[in-house]
């Protein structure tokens, strides 16, 4: 519910419209890394970032609470716990997207299990036994998952029919849930919602066509069309159906119980509805962005940490901006390889001097690695007599190998430590 939380779609934020759903054995890795912010009501302190959570992959927001899913792996919950929806299960590992509701709170694993805490009063954390899930998302009293098949199964309330998924409703990609409804995207492009639909909120307009993403607010609903447009329908009580004119470059959409949200290709927030809680003033400095939720009158984000940065190679190991090459193929990037020279993947520094082994070896004449020059290494170099194989067996570096590297690894004679 609410959480405009876009599981595996946020690794793809500021590229070209992508919707592709969360893949079994997904590598949570690969989510972009961000800093987290958040804002609005208040009053249980669901804005309030805890100190020491870090960085940040993913983020959803419930009507009180809010989480998040650390650069760490670890999933973060703070705010109102009155049914336990911020006590996270212990040990929880391998999540790849999250989902919020009323009071209680969802994480998906990179294995297609869902994970569910919290209020269970309606059984919306009575998840169904053997389930394997693509993507999740949250409704006020109800949970929603997406087989791997693109069929939906929901669970939890079924007051007003927020649960009877359409017959035949098949090639899902993303779903989430409002108060009674829920909706789907479909892997053909439209969207689909179900429930009681007292304020239009199911009414699909003739205009979401080429959909990418869904979300649902309260008892509202967006659709992201592909060509970057947003498409509303249901309650507008609080102006959270009025989607601003001209708004284009949309890359991603969030909804709160009466505030929607928009994230354009250029990391800027676009917010409409409610801001009685502030929860559509973005706070200054938290632009670019390149993930977005709402909660139930509280907006969080994920901050920008490398803003200058077009190909997004954040952090990764080396840092904004720096491609993670690995130029000698032993899986460090070159950035972090003690030895740029060697595949040396246990980086191996015995005197740890901050120089691998492998590159301190070579350069003292030990060819064979073993950790001393002798005969086998002479034998090596002679092998190599002549030849421009700079820098293995080069050992003064001059471009050839010949009398002088011989005379080297003379000095060098017996174990190199």
């Amino acid at each position: 519910m609410k959480n405009g939380f876009h599981s595996l779609a946020s690794a793809a934020l500021l590229l070209p419209l992508v919707a592709a759903p969360v893949a079994l054995g997904a590598d949570v890795e690969s989510l972009p890394i961000g800093g987290l912010a958040a804002w609005g009501d208040n009053l249980f302190g669901q804005a309030t970032v805890p100190a020491g959570i870090g960085d940040v992959r993913a983020i959803a927001g419930g009507r009180d609470h809010s989480l998040a899913l650390g650069a760490d792996g670890i999933v973060y919950a703070w705010g109102r716990n009155k049914e336990g929806q911020c006590v996270v299960r212990e040990g929880l590992s391998g999540v790849c997207a999250l989902a919020a509701g009323e009071f209680h709170s969802m994480a998906l694993l990179e294995t297609g299990e869902v994970v569910c805490w919290g209020s269970n009063k309606s059984e919306q954390c009575e998840v169904p036994a053997g389930l394997v899930a693509i993507a999740i998302g949250a409704g006020d009293q109800h949970s929603i998952a997406v087989r791997p098949n693109g069929t939906v199964v929901c669970w939890g309330s079924n007051v007003l029919g927020q649960l009877d998924v359409p017959t035949g409703l098949s090639g899902v990609t993303k779903v989430d849930g409002g108060l009674y409804h829920s909706v789907a995207r479909t892997s053909a492009g439209t969207a689909v919602c179900w429930g009681p639909n007292l304020f239009g909120e199911c009414s699909v307009p003739v205009t979401a066509t080429n959909v990418v993403d869904v979300a649902a607010g309260y008892q509202h609903t967006l659709a992201l069309r592909g060509n970057g447009t947003v498409v509303q329908w249901g309650k507008s009580s609080g102006g959270q159906g009025a989607v601003p004119a001209g708004l284009n470059g949309v890359t991603a959409i969030a909804a709160g119980d009466f505030h929607s949200l928009a994230l354009r290709n250029d990391g800027s927030i676009v917010c409409w509805g409610s801001n009685e809680f502030e929860q559509c003033t973005v706070p200054a400095g938290v632009e670019p962005v390149i993930a977005i939720a709402g909660g139930g009158s509280h907006t969080l984000a994920i901050t920008d940490l490398c803003p200058t940065d077009p190909d997004k190679t954040i952090p990764g190991e080396c840092g904004c901006g720096v491609p993670d090459t690995d130029g000698d193929g032993d899986g460090v990037a070159d950035c972090n390889d003690n030895c740029l020279l060697y595949a040396n993947p246990l980086q191996q520094d015995a005197n740890n001097n901050g120089e691998g082994d492998f590159c301190e070896f070579a350069a003292h004449g030990d060819l064979d690695f073993n950790g001393i020059v002798n005969v086998a290494d002479v034998q090596i170099l002679l092998g190599l007599w002549g030849k421009t194989t700079h820098p293995f067996g080069d050992l003064d570096l001059d471009g050839d190998i010949d009398a002088e590297d011989i005379t080297i690894m003379l000095k060098n004679w017996g174990p190199v430590f």
